[in-house]
């Protein structure tokens, strides 16, 4: 294996070990009030909670827009209202916008890279 791939291999796994961390941290630390909020569409509820996290608030919010970008099963709007009331138009919205592109890249450079390795898989 060169070392290209292996240091591609080592940068997924680290991005793969984080999203986990990040997703049993907010699993843990607020489980099941923070998911209440998201099912409910409770955004005073989830800004509130937000807001009494202090500096963790914006990792919360970051770890709420990764898991949402991962899965169909979050909504999304509540997220972004809230990053918007708690961090302001500006800030909220360029905080959603860089988490928001990064996961998308991401994602789309799984998909088509497990393209390829199937693609190959069938060639041989």
């Amino acid at each position: 294996m060169n070392q290209k791939r292996k240091r591609r291999l080592l940068i997924e796994a680290a991005v793969i070990i984080a999203v986990v961390g990040m997703a049993a941290y907010i699993y843990t630390a607020s489980t099941p009030e923070i998911f209440v909020y998201l099912k409910q569409n409770d955004i005073d509820g989830l800004t509130d909670f937000i807001r009494g996290e202090g500096q963790m608030g914006e990792i919360f919010l970051i770890a709420l827009q990764v898991i949402e970008t991962i899965s169909i099963f979050l909504p999304a709007l509540p997220v972004y209202i809230c990053a918007g009331i708690i961090y302001g138009r500006f800030e909220g919205s360029l905080l959603c916008y860089i988490t928001n592109l990064i996961m998308n890249a991401i994602m789309f450079l799984g998909s088509s890279q497990s393209r390829r390795q199937v693609g190959t898989k069938n060639n041989k």
